[in-house]
């Protein structure tokens, strides 16, 4: 009998403090799972199923017994990806995530560059080589020259300048032979 008048009692000042209505229709809720990224260097970009929420470190409510994708983006670094599985997170838990980025130099590989080889030689030897205007050597020589279209230009004292325009391919080598003709002076 004790017990009864005891439930009747609370129940009566519950109602009365309206806490009944309030747990009955929901206004008492759990908040939702709360992620926390942190990223190393910070600053990144995060992501969170492809919304941004701008630089680390953020904190974020994210929806309950959901997967949920975590990206973080900075430039000069490899984007680094999480995934939280959809039964990890229910109803007022939190997590914690810290995303370490990797430097892109340190994965890259040198590029090579874009050249083509081009062994020249002219009779009589010993001839000024000029390519796109610029002094580079004598003959006989063998030069390396960017993928492209390139003037070159051979001159010798008492003869004509010996010019043609020379079209260089990626890994290619080429053998130029000039004859030089006496100059008309």
């Amino acid at each position: 009998m004790f017990n009864r008048r005891l439930i009747l009692l609370v129940s009566s000042i519950l109602v009365i403090c309206g806490c009944i209505p309030l747990i009955i229709f929901g206004c008492a809720t759990v908040p939702a799972p709360r992620v926390t990224v942190h990223t190393i260097p910070d600053g990144a970009n995060v992501y969170i199923d492809d919304k941004s929420y701008g630089g680390s470190p953020i904190e974020v409510d994210v929806t309950p017994m959901k997967e949920h994708s975590i990206k973080a983006v900075k430039p000069g670094y490899i984007d680094a990806i999480k995934v939280i599985p959809e039964n990890r997170l229910g109803q007022g838990m939190r997590e914690t995530i810290i995303l370490q980025l990797q430097p892109e130099q340190g994965l890259q590989q040198p590029l090579k560059p874009m050249t083509g080889t081009i062994e020249i030689g002219s009779v009589p030897d010993g001839s000024e080589i000029w390519v796109d205007g610029k002094f580079v050597g004598q003959t006989p020589a063998q030069i390396s020259l960017p993928v492209g279209e390139h003037t070159l230009v051979l001159k010798k004292n008492g003869y004509a300048n010996w010019a043609r325009v020379i079209n260089i391919l990626q890994g290619s080598f080429s053998r130029i032979q000039a004859e030089f003709k006496a100059s008309s002076r």
